[in-house]
């Protein structure tokens, strides 16, 4: 269970860092969501 603890918050950690550096003021995507109504749910989703 350790490794997967492990895994999941390095992989929390990737994304949090992902998010930090794309840039929000683009388009909404395909899936028709922008940055700022997906940073509303980012924990949860993450």
């Amino acid at each position: 269970m350790k490794c997967l603890y492990n895994t999941t918050y390095q992989n929390e950690d990737a994304l949090m860092k992902f998010w930090k550096k794309i840039n929000k003021k683009a388009s909404a995507g395909v899936d028709k969501i922008t940055a700022k109504a997906f940073q509303v749910n980012l924990q949860s989703i993450i």
